[in-house]
């Protein structure tokens, strides 16, 4: 439990508002802050944005998806991570 903890604390840290603003592209640890979740979650997250934009006919960066595309299939207004 404490290991876990650790963690979390640890994307807290990495994972800030003010970072995000300054990227282009979202990492699962940034997608875990914005969403409350896990960092699990948040790569399964990652990855099911990836296989979409692949299908899409787009290249994808393993690891990382663009913020606007995460802002539009997350309903979330662009301006408030940017």
């Amino acid at each position: 439990m404490e290991e876990k903890h650790k963690l979390c604390e640890k994307v807290r840290q990495q994972a800030n508002i003010e970072s995000i603003r300054e990227r282009t592209h979202l990492t699962a640890e940034d997608i875990a802050y914005l969403l409350s979740r896990s960092i699990s979650v948040a790569y399964k997250i990652l990855n099911d944005l990836n296989s979409d934009l692949e299908a899409k006919g787009y290249y994808t960066v393993r690891g990382r998806v663009p913020k606007k595309f995460f802002c539009d299939r997350f309903n979330i207004p662009y301006e408030s991570v940017s």
